[in-house]
């Protein structure tokens, strides 16, 4: 498949520019919607690259048809009498078949492989009404690698075209190489995410919802599960009393005075540690 004289072939009438000939297409909810999260929208289906006219182009998903449902399009076509019924007909079984999605950034088109270690374009949903609702097109394993990288490359440069009204063909190697670099940024984003839903019952995220469900608005320590060291003090024990003696490791090299200069910063009283440490003891440390 030659690209390039793909794109030199400009007509008046709608042109395929690239073309993937089998795959599943599905619709991709966000975890927010009250309906499904994933919905086949295809099993069987063609994915076109489209030139409508210069500097517009499309990604044209298109229902693959059995027999039968050739068939039955057939008989229905001549059935069709009135013009009038045939036009909102036609228009209706286009919508039915295909899906066309107008290129531009906005569908922020990437490749990624799933945990199938298939291969599948996903992009924005902008016909649909729900806010972060994307589309996926999964590849059939019998696709060439080839024709799957040209036809990334083809939206690549049709995205090119859309946004600085030039050729595709004019696309500069910086744009491919920074743009493949955004997609790989997207497709490790939502790979993210993807993991984060499977971790919903992880411990952090067990402490996140007890922190949420705390009547007393007390910190969660999550020391356990981060690995932080750091002690989270609950309010309710600000008030009450701080032992006699805290005993501290200090080492051989323990350097007083850069102790002193650390405390100073954060100890607005200038409390003299230095006069209190004795056998890596501090003594009489003040309340709060």
């Amino acid at each position: 498949m030659n690209l390039i004289k793909s794109f030199m072939n400009f007509g008046a009438k709608p042109q395929e520019l690239a073309t993937i000939a089998l795959g599943e297409f599905d619709l991709l909810r966000s975890e927010l919607s009250p309906k499904s999260s994933l919905e086949c929208i295809y099993n069987d289906s063609i994915l076109f690259l489209r030139e409508i006219n210069q500097f517009s182009y499309e990604i044209v998903v298109q229902k693959v048809l059995d027999e039968l449902e050739e068939t039955n399009d057939d008989f229905n076509d001549e059935l069709m009498i009135d013009d009038t019924i045939s036009e909102l007909s036609v228009q209706s079984k286009i919508k039915d078949k295909e899906w066309a999605f107008p290129i531009s950034e906005k569908l922020e088109f990437f490749k990624k492989w799933n945990e199938k270690g298939e291969i599948v374009f996903i992009w924005n949903n902008i016909l649909g009404d729900e806010t972060d609702e994307k589309v996926q097109y999964i590849i059939d394993s019998s696709i060439d690698l080839d024709d799957i990288e040209t036809f990334k490359e083809g939206i690549y440069r049709c995205e090119f075209a859309t946004k600085f009204r030039k050729l595709p063909s004019q696309t500069h190697d910086d744009y491919l190489i920074n743009r493949e670099n955004y997609s790989n940024q997207l497709a490790d984003l939502q790979n993210l995410q993807l993991h984060s839903e499977l971790s919903n019952n992880s411990p952090i995220q067990q402490n996140n919802r007890a922190f949420n469900s705390n009547p007393d608005n007390t910190v969660v320590d999550l020391t356990a599960t981060t690995g932080l060291n750091e002690l989270i003090i609950d309010p309710k024990q600000e008030n009450e009393e701080t032992p006699d003696s805290t005993e501290i490791t200090t080492g051989s090299s323990f350097d007083t005075e850069n102790f002193q200069d650390a405390i100073d910063v954060l100890n607005p009283k200038k409390i003299d540690i230095s006069q209190r440490i004795e056998s890596n003891k501090i003594r009489n440390y003040p309340k709060r």
